[in-house]
């Protein structure tokens, strides 16, 4: 996963030392970043792909086992992953939703709404995963009472 990642950020635009030190925080679920800004900085295509190592850096390392050796039903049928994977998404959408809502209230437009999604989409994995990297100030967020 190492090796793919590296690639993987490398072909998308990072530079060689950021796509290294990005995986290697993205994998140990470290949350270390090269900037101040953690991945704000980073292209939309590069959080996306960090996000996406995070949420298989996460996986029981048994399930992978299972993939390599040709038992795809028994890993795809583990209730450990079924359980992440449904968090995952369920936390995902409710907070991307929040932001989007607010988006309206505060911006009265659409514009920003693929943001809003991307935003709360990857900071939810990375704190869920308690990796801790940031794409925004989260602490600025306001939810429902």
């Amino acid at each position: 996963m190492t090796i793919t990642q590296i690639a993987v950020m490398y072909a998308v635009g990072s530079d060689l030392f950021d796509a290294i030190c990005h995986t290697f925080a993205t994998l140990s679920t470290g949350g270390f970043s090269t900037t101040d800004a953690s991945i704000a900085d980073a292209t939309v295509a590069q959080q996306y792909i960090m996000a996406a190592f995070i949420v298989l850096a996460e996986i029981n390392f048994g399930i992978f086992h299972l993939l390599i050796n040709d038992r795809d039903r028994q890993a795809l049928a583990d209730k450990e992953l079924r359980l992440y994977l449904a968090i995952l998404l369920v936390g995902s959408i409710a907070i991307a939703w929040n932001l989007f809502n607010q988006h309206m209230i505060d911006h009265a437009d659409v514009h920003g709404s693929g943001e809003t999604l991307r935003k709360g989409l990857i900071q939810t994995v990375s704190i869920l995963t308690s990796t801790g990297f940031c794409v925004t100030d989260f602490d600025q967020w306001i939810f429902p009472a």
